[in-house]
């Protein structure tokens, strides 16, 4: 693989895809801002495919000048493709101890027995439309409640949360198994991914920032959907906010009730009107068909040229000379 090249098609295309994401995000409102971002972010993870994509080919006549100029311009890439290399590699590791904790968690964590926490979790579930209820594990150390997971995914609780009051423990596993059904453990993975392929992409940090934000009002509008009272949500919401303030990060790849823009959530949760966020899905399926539409634009938008003509520099002169129609005026 060409690397300048690949490098150089990386940050054209991707800030052709993210100034058109940013600028889809400042435009929507509501959760249509998560689903633009999320797929803004995910048609960023596919771009560097893009390059398997057939595209505009233009020949370009090749002589003995243009072959040295083209090598030196390759040696003057290797810094700015080893730079690259060195901050995806940093930024993509930081996947690694989140996977590192969530295995800890686990080891130090004990599977539910408890019949009212199980029954309350086949309820959220069933509330939730989700088919299978999720593994839900007790801590037996303090940590705030989050889920984590790609498919049937696994919701941690502290020990406490059997102490809870059942109307406190529906919405928090209302929450939790919201951000499984919108699979958003699985999209922070992706996200952070991506944030590693382009991290010299200040548009992708920002969708990245915005996504984080807005998926948590997303679910918060999700919980409400099914019935929840607004003020008892907030209240129940700023109480494992002040509970767990003190806590450690949760690992990166995990989803919490208190993430983050506290304010602003409740600030929503408090003007929420039943109805007002409804599932459209033409609206996630044509957000899905604009992305895979602007990784193949992007795909095909610059020309890649040939590689310069066989034979000694002698030969590539009569060739060109010929496909040029050295004879014009010739009847």
């Amino acid at each position: 693989m060409n690397w300048p090249v690949f490098f150089l098609d990386l940050a054209l295309r991707g800030l052709l895809i993210s100034s058109v994401a940013a600028f889809a995000v400042w435009k929507l409102c509501g959760r249509k801002r998560t689903v633009a971002a999320a797929f803004g972010l995910c048609a960023l993870l596919a771009l560097p495919f893009a390059q398997f994509i057939p595209r505009w080919e233009v020949t370009m006549p090749a002589t003995a000048t243009a072959v040295s100029a083209l090598a030196a311009a390759t040696a003057s890439w290797k810094l700015p493709v080893a730079v690259w290399g060195i901050g995806f590699i940093l930024i993509a590791a930081r996947l690694v101890p989140g996977w590192l904790r969530l295995s800890q968690w686990r080891n130090a964590s004990t599977r539910v027995t408890n019949i009212r926490l199980l029954a309350e979790t086949k309820i959220a579930a069933e509330t939730l439309g989700m088919s299978l209820p999720p593994e839900v594990r007790l801590a037996s150390f303090r940590v705030m409640p989050a889920a984590f997971g790609i498919r049937r995914g696994t919701v941690f609780l502290p020990e406490e949360a059997l102490k809870w009051p059942t109307e406190q423990l529906r919405m928090v596993l209302l929450h939790e198994l919201a951000h499984l059904k919108r699979r958003d453990p699985g999209m922070q993975a992706l996200a952070c991914l991506t944030c590693a392929l382009h991290w010299f992409n200040p548009l992708v940090w920002v969708l990245h920032r915005i996504w984080l934000k807005e998926r948590e009002v997303a679910c918060d509008a999700l919980v409400l959907s099914t019935g929840v009272a607004p003020k008892g949500y907030a209240l129940h919401l700023l109480d494992i906010a002040q509970r767990f303030r003190n806590l450690t990060p949760r690992p990166l790849l995990s989803a919490a009730m208190a993430g983050s823009g506290l304010e602003q959530r409740v600030r929503h949760i408090m003007a929420w009107v039943p109805g007002s966020a409804p599932r459209r899905k033409g609206m996630a399926i044509a957000v899905m068909v604009t992305a895979a539409g602007l990784v193949t634009a992007a795909a095909t938008l610059l020309p890649r040229p040939k590689a310069p003509l066989p034979g000694t520099p002698q030969e590539q002169e009569v060739t060109t000379r010929l496909l040029a129609d050295p004879f014009p005026a010739t009847p």
